[in-house]
C-alpha cells in the first residue's frame, strides 16, 4: 500500500516502518482511499513528506501518521471531522475528505484521531486485526 501511495503522490517523500506486515479488517481499496486523503490534506497543506509508523497490539493495528506541512490551528482541531469543514474553500476544497475518512474507519470498527505534534499535522488510526471480533 505504501508503494501506491508513493506513486500516487511523487511529490510527497513516504517513509514507512513498524508492524506494516498485519492484516487489518478493511480492504485494500478502502485503506487506499483512506491514505489518499490524507496524504493529499498534507500536500495540500505544504507537507514535502509522510512518516507512517505501525504498532500493533493482540487487537488492534494503529497507523500513527504524521506530515511537516503546515499543522492544524489550535482554533480548527475541533472542527477538522464535521462535514464541510474547509480552510481551503478557495481553493475548491469541499471539506469531506476528513469526515469521509473518520466514517469509513467507523463502519470497518476502527478509529481516527489528530494528535499533538509541533511540526505539521498528525492522526492516528487504528483498525482491527483481521480475525478478531469486536464486542461492544
Amino acid at each position: 500500500m505504501i508503494d501506491d501511495l508513493q506513486r500516487l503522490f511523487p511529490a510527497l517523500g513516504i517513509r514507512a516502518d513498524g508492524a506494516l506486515d498485519r492484516a487489518i479488517r478493511i480492504s485494500a481499496e478502502n485503506l487506499r482511499i483512506i491514505l489518499s486523503h490524507l496524504a493529499d490534506n498534507a500536500l495540500h497543506h505544504g507537507a514535502t513528506r509522510i512518516e507512517v509508523t505501525a504498532s500493533a497490539d493482540e487487537d488492534r493495528l494503529d497507523l500513527v501518521i504524521k506530515d511537516n506541512g503546515s499543522g492544524v490551528s489550535p482554533n480548527n482541531r475541533a472542527r477538522i471531522f464535521d462535514h464541510f469543514f474547509t480552510t481551503r474553500r478557495d481553493a475548491g476544497g469541499t471539506g469531506m475528505g476528513l469526515s469521509i475518512v473518520r466514517a469509513m474507519l467507523t463502519a470497518h470498527g476502527g478509529a481516527i484521531a489528530l494528535l499533538d505534534n509541533a511540526d505539521g499535522a498528525a492522526f492516528r488510526l487504528s483498525f482491527p486485526l483481521v480475525g478478531r471480533i469486536d464486542h461492544g
